[in-house]
């Protein structure tokens, strides 16, 4: 059990380069955590690997922020927001829109309010660059935080794969 002054001691710091295999390895928990029926360990090596190139290239980018939540010198949790130019929309005019991606707790250290500090980190930012909106795919186990930070459903959402 964590004791109270190891949760006060979370630091939210951006990612460097240096965290591209954490990124990637807790982008894989995450999908799998998330699709408990699915067994993805057939993609898992190759899986990593790219998403590991994919941070190396992209963190600390301008079109990005990533972050990790990191206690007692290990990082323990994570989260990304991906900035967007996009055209206006007629409800609002900014262009600039956010994704947010990839928050992401280890299990061990989850109700902690983790995710809530990483959460908080990426609005900061996400207002730093004048984000006037974002978005997010939510899993079942993140809906209740992000509704509890006034998320809202857009029922206007579709997705197709290409």
């Amino acid at each position: 059990m964590t004791t109270k002054s190891a949760k006060e001691k979370i630091l939210i710091r951006r990612a460097g380069k240096k965290d591209a295999g954490i990124l990637a390895d807790f982008r894989y928990r995450m999908f799998s955590e998330m699709r408990p029926d699915e067994n993805y360990s057939g993609k898992k090596v190759r899986f990593i690997r790219k998403s590991k190139s994919y941070y190396l290239t992209h963190v600390g980018l301008k079109s990005q922020f990533d972050c990790v939540a990191v206690s007692g010198g290990e990082v323990v949790g994570c989260g990304s927001i991906l900035f967007l130019d996009g055209p206006p929309h007629i409800s609002h005019i900014g262009t600039r829109l956010g994704y947010i991606l990839n928050v992401y707790v280890v299990s061990e250290r989850r109700r902690e309010g983790i995710a809530t500090r990483i959460m908080e980190r990426l609005h900061t930012e996400g207002k730093r660059h004048r984000i006037r909106r974002v978005s997010l795919h939510a899993s079942t186990s993140g809906y209740p935080l992000y509704t509890g930070m006034g998320y809202s459903m857009n029922e206007m959402y579709l997705e197709k794969v290409l």
